[in-house]
C-alpha cells in the first residue's frame, strides 16, 4: 500500500472512531417525530401481510415451544412472568396486535 494512501486510511479510521460516540447521542433522541410521522403505503401493508406476518406467527409458535420447555427453569429462577412477556406476549403483539404495515 502506498505511503500516502495508508496515511489517508488511518486518518479516516481515526475520525470514524472519534465521531462514533457522538452519533449515538443523536440516535438516542426521540425518533418518532422523524421516522413514524407518515402512514404506511399499500406496498408496505401488502408486504407485511404476505411476508412478515407469516414469519411472525411461526416465530410466535417457536417461542411458545421454547417457553414451555424453559418454564420449569424460569419457575426455579423466579422469573416466569418476565419469560412469558418476552417469549409469548411480545411475539403475539407483534404478530396480531400491531397495525398493518408498521414494522
Amino acid at each position: 500500500m502506498p505511503k500516502g494512501l495508508k496515511r489517508i486510511v488511518v486518518c479516516l479510521l481515526t475520525a470514524a472512531f472519534i465521531l462514533t460516540p457522538l452519533a449515538s447521542s443523536a440516535l438516542a433522541q426521540d425518533n418518532e417525530i422523524y421516522l413514524f410521522s407518515r402512514e404506511p403505503n399499500g406496498f408496505e401493508m401488502a408486504s407485511d401481510l404476505i411476508f412478515v406476518r407469516p414469519f411472525a406467527i411461526v416465530g410466535l409458535a417457536v417461542s411458545s415451544v421454547v417457553w414451555v420447555l424453559g418454564w420449569p427453569f424460569a419457575k426455579l429462577g423466579g422469573n416466569t412472568q418476565e419469560a412469558k412477556e418476552q417469549l409469548i406476549i411480545a411475539p403475539y403483539q407483534y404478530a396480531f396486535r400491531r397495525p398493518l404495515g408498521e414494522f
